[in-house]
């Protein structure tokens, strides 16, 4: 029986290993790969406190204007913190209504998007599209919770190379005490906080793969959002 044990134990081990998970390949469907990063990283690019970036409005299919200014308050917030010289949203919402080659109903195209950049003297712009935006409660046996899913695709390009230099399609859910969304959140506070995390998960491996640099402050949440967008837009914030 002993003679028996040890090849039994053996031939487990060896089931064991060959049932590890394989680690995903990369899938350039849904954004820059992590060997385009290091790619990006090697390369000599500005420190981030030189660069002049444009927040774009992103195309949202539901039209709601509310949604645009929360997600470029999330970005421009995320940009601020890594030193860049985020030029002002509103001006760029502006220089997107006034322009005329926009395909009407359509996300901004990396051409359309630096096209507006550069008549604003932009390095680098920011544009994209928000998928989802959803607060939702979930209801549980003992109590309910209130959780926001955020989905979208992000994009940077360099306005004088027209280079695309990073982009990503991602999707985050939030709730509970999660990302500062709390049970007690209302619907718009979730959204920001959902936003605020979509914006830490997607930049976040472009923000490293830069030149060394000094960050300001925490990441932004809920509360910061709120407040860029009572000094940037008051009315609507009221």
């Amino acid at each position: 029986m002993k003679k028996l044990l040890l090849p039994a134990l053996l031939l487990c081990a060896v089931a064991a290993q060959a049932a590890k998970p394989i680690a995903p390949a990369e899938d350039a469907s849904q954004g820059t790969t992590a060997t385009e990063l290091a790619a990006l990283k090697a390369r000599p690019l500005p420190a981030p406190n030189t660069v002049k970036v444009a927040i774009l409005p992103f195309w949202d299919g539901t039209g709601k204007a509310d949604r645009q200014r929360t997600a470029a308050a999330a970005i421009a917030l995320m940009f601020q913190r890594e030193g860049f010289q985020v030029l002002p949203v509103t001006e760029s919402f502006k220089a997107v209504e006034a322009d005329k080659q926009i395909e009407p109903g359509q996300p901004l195209r990396k051409e359309d998007a630096i096209r507006i950049a550069a008549t604003q003297g932009a390095d680098w712009v920011v544009y994209g599209e928000l998928k989802e935006l959803v607060a939702y409660k979930k209801q549980s046996f003992f109590k309910a919770s209130k959780n926001v899913r955020a989905g979208a695709r992000y994009a940077v390009a360099d306005v004088a190379s027209k280079e695309l230099l990073y982009w990503k399609n991602d999707q985050v859910k939030a709730g509970g005490t999660g990302w500062g969304a709390g049970s007690h959140s209302s619907g718009a506070k979730l959204e920001r906080s959902g936003l605020a995390a979509l914006s830490i998960v997607i930049l976040q491996p472009f923000f490293e793969a830069l030149p060394p640099h000094t960050t300001t402050g925490k990441t932004p949440d809920s509360g910061d959002i709120a407040a860029f967008i009572g000094k940037t837009w008051p009315a609507a914030a009221k």
